[in-house]
């Protein structure tokens, strides 16, 4: 079943976005060139890695541009400074004590890339798209830099996309066919990257699309589209809230005629009375209508979406490339993010709760018992289903993240939704501060990275050692991730039976 809403499944992510900066080391005074399309920029050298900040990707999407597909960028005369981050794309962030918002404007489709100085031969790329619910987040987060993995022999992409209501917008006068912005957006850096990533020693016949939460549901959704086939060649999806139906094209554009309207335009408001909206008020309305049980997210729009990707998986009728899919064990971290209590969560699981107590142990109370299968349902079972229904096509690999810090999560709850990211980027120093970065963490980061990395270049993935088999439905073989990774066969087969069914529920 997948009957809840979207809006902040992602939002766990927050406790990772515009974290604690990470120490600051000393640049290289000889500063790296890359040439491109549109031009030549120059970065900055830390470490061995080349960093190429704030590189615009596609037109600003302002004025006339805002809800419409994005254009080519503009090219440029003499050398682009690409040593800082672009500004985040439009996002209702509040201020973290001690902790400046980042700069945000409606100019912000830009992208940063890191690459390793020394290379000799075209590298394996991996393109991020961050989570935040599809609405915050953006590529200058200091938890998701790439420089650690590009250490490793890989160029990285970090992408920003438009979110909210000015990403994704369902009404006939700014887009009769189309609609999800963001989702184009991703498309046009994946497209600039074909282009220009041979520039950075990339190799555009071996990008992996890999993300989070609403990233992750980003990569799914890329790989259930035609538009975007042929623009990558291998995929990983992290904590992807599959549980939750993308909605048609005629519910979207009630949601959002309902939105104009509360701002004093008319569903069928004209593109340029729209476009004349200013962004606080867009903002200020987005808010409003999270708190009253609305999503944004993307939408199925004939377009760019044409079914829900779940059920496009299900058929068959996807990127048929290799996919490295999972979930982590404490999904239900995030239903507090998103006015989700204990309490709402039983009361959403009534009815349900007398089956779930046979097979999830009659020791849970009803409340932990809730929360436990609500991330079932919308994280866990989805990503199994996917897995199963893929491996039928292309190598496909399943895991589960159960390590967890005091920092991130409490150790007797699991590994709290998101928390796996600063694993993966090596950025624990980031996201932890220096004193949690302990050598056991640092331990299963490598284990993490070392694996992505060996999956984005072909190779059958080994972790700390351990190969991590292809996945397929009869022996149901995960790739647990705790203080030591082991396979484990058939986990947790009759809780997550129990969320599989016929039909989704939307």
């Amino acid at each position: 079943m997948r009957t809840f809403s979207l809006i902040g499944l992602c939002l766990a992510t927050l406790l990772l976005v515009w974290g604690p900066a990470a120490p600051a080391a000393a640049e290289k005074s000889a500063r790296p060139i890359a040439t491109l399309e549109t031009g030549q920029i120059v970065g900055a050298e830390v470490g061995g890695v080349q960093a190429f900040r704030g590189i615009p990707y596609a037109a600003p999407p302002i004025g006339a541009s805002r809800w419409a597909p994005p254009q080519l960028a503009a090219g440029w005369t003499g050398v682009r400074d690409a040593t800082e981050h672009g500004a985040a794309c439009p996002q209702p962030l509040r201020a973290r004590p001690g902790r400046a918002l980042p700069a945000q404007s409606e100019d912000c489709l830009s992208l940063t890339v890191w690459a390793p100085a020394d290379r000799t031969a075209p590298l394996p790329v991996m393109v991020w798209i961050h989570g935040g619910a599809f609405v915050v987040g953006g590529s200058a987060d200091p938890t998701q830099s790439g420089a650690a993995l590009a250490a490793r022999g890989v160029v990285v992409v970090s992408m920003n996309y438009r979110l909210g209501r000015l990403g994704f917008l369902a009404l006939p006068s700014v887009s009769h066919r189309g609609g999800n912005f963001g989702l184009e957006d991703q498309i046009a850096a994946l497209a600039w990257v074909q282009r220009n990533i041979a520039g950075f020693g990339g190799d555009p016949k071996r990008v992996t699309l890999f993300g989070v939460s609403a990233g992750a549901n980003s990569v799914l959704n890329l790989m259930a589209s035609r538009r975007a086939r042929g623009l990558f060649s291998r995929a990983i999806a992290q904590s992807a809230p599959m549980g939750v139906a993308a909605v048609s094209r005629a519910k979207a554009m009630s949601r959002d005629e309902a939105f104009v309207e509360a701002l004093g335009l008319r569903g069928n408001a004209s593109a340029e009375a729209l476009r004349d909206l200013s962004v606080v008020d867009v903002l200020a309305h987005q808010s409003a209508g999270f708190q009253q049980g609305e999503t944004l997210a993307p939408f199925i729009d004939g377009a760019i979406l044409v079914r829900d990707a779940v059920d496009a998986f299900d058929g068959g009728d996807v990127a048929k490339i290799p996919l490295l899919i999972g979930a982590n064990s404490y999904e239900q971290s995030v239903a507090a993010g998103i006015g989700l209590s204990p309490i709402l969560l039983r009361g959403q699981m009534e009815g349900q709760l007398a089956r779930f107590k046979s097979v999830y142990g009659a020791l849970l109370d009803d409340q932990h018992l809730a929360g436990k299968a609500w991330a079932d349902q919308v994280f866990v079972a989805p990503a199994r289903r996917i897995a199963r229904a893929h491996a039928r096509y292309a190598p496909t690999f399943l895991y589960h993240f159960d390590y967890a810090t005091t920092s991130l999560a409490m150790r007797q709850s699991g590994a709290a939704h998101g928390s796996e990211v600063p694993f993966v980027f090596g950025a624990l120093d980031a996201a932890l501060g220096h004193d949690q970065a302990s050598s056991a963490n640092q331990a299963v980061s490598e284990q993490i990275m070392t694996c992505w990395v060996a999956f984005a270049r072909g190779e059958r993935p080994a972790c700390g050692g351990v190969k991590w088999p292809r996945y397929n439905a009869r022996s149901d073989r995960w790739m647990v991730f705790r203080a030591s990774p082991q396979v484990v066969s058939g986990f947790r087969r009759a809780e997550l039976d129990l969320h599989d069914g016929p039909g989704i529920a939307r």
